[in-house]
């Protein structure tokens, strides 16, 4: 597992989608900052956003770890590129020769798929947060925007690492859902529309969520708590202090069910890459 995990960041350094998709991710930061910037500008000059930010440290941390916008849609096509070349390129087969179970390689796969996302999606978060507090501050006693409640609240400490925990396991289960059609697909062609297309269906499924939750429906609220990896991305509420606030029962339902996805992606396409012939 190691000489697999050491191959893999050798061919990393050398890797051109992953140089390019870094300069993709620097370009979308520098414009999402700028774009805030100048939007708080505008509404500055309005009377009703007096004293309140639109761009600030921690907001761009809390908005650039979303899976279904913007940079986090080009992680899962880095991971594919990087699976499928794997089979295409005779990688895979090499390593069976060479004595690797077919358990370890699938394995490899996934730890490398992880790496290979959080490199990405940790640049773009600590980039975005970055420009985010040189032009806006990181202040939690500021009222800022948030572009999920569009009011003035506040980004308390509770919900920024509450947010930063649901984003790890949610790339977890990301990357385990993406390595397992990547693999089973063994193409990008085909893989990169189911991916992507599960991963918006998620972000909008989370929009039905808020829909049962002003109608009071606890059973849909519930079930769609369960089933949506990315509900905690559009689950904030805010508090009587205008705190943003995501409770505990919401939070615990999205670890424990994005940590039961990765289980079930890895281990149904550890099995399914077991048994398949590699040519």
């Amino acid at each position: 597992m190691g000489r697999l995990l050491k191959a893999f960041l050798f061919k990393l350094r050398k890797d051109l989608a992953f140089r390019i998709t870094l300069f993709i991710g620097l370009g979308l930061a520098l414009f999402s900052v700028f774009g805030y910037f100048i939007i708080e500008r505008v509404i500055a000059t309005e009377t009703e956003f007096e004293g309140v930010k639109f761009l600030s440290g921690q907001s761009m941390l809390i908005s650039s770890m979303t899976p279904a916008q913007n940079f986090g849609l080009a992680i899962p096509l880095n991971v594919i590129i990087y699976v499928c070349l794997e089979f295409s390129q005779g990688t895979i087969r090499n390593k069976i020769i060479s004595g690797h179970s077919k358990f370890k390689i699938y394995t490899s796969l996934y730890v490398s798929g992880l790496i290979l996302a959080f490199l990405l999606v940790g640049a773009y978060v600590l980039l975005s947060t970055l420009l985010g507090t040189l032009f806006g501050g990181f202040n939690l006693n500021d009222l800022v925007i948030s572009t999920s409640t569009l009011a003035g609240v506040y980004y308390t400490v509770p919900y920024i690492l509450k947010m930063i925990a649901i984003c790890v396991v949610v790339y977890a289960s990301l990357i385990s859902f993406t390595v397992f059609f990547a693999s089973l697909f063994r193409s990008i062609g085909p893989s990169i529309p189911v991916v992507i297309v599960v991963i918006l269906g998620c972000s909008f499924l989370a929009t039905f969520g808020t829909l049962f939750e002003a109608f009071e429906n606890e059973v849909g609220l519930i079930i769609v708590k369960i089933i949506d990896p990315l509900y905690c991305f559009s689950a904030a509420g805010v508090d009587s202090n205008n705190n943003l606030v995501l409770d505990n029962a919401t939070f615990f339902m999205s670890l424990g069910g994005n940590l039961v996805y990765t289980a079930l992606w890895f281990l149904a396409g550890s099995a399914i890459f077991r048994k398949r012939d590699i040519k």
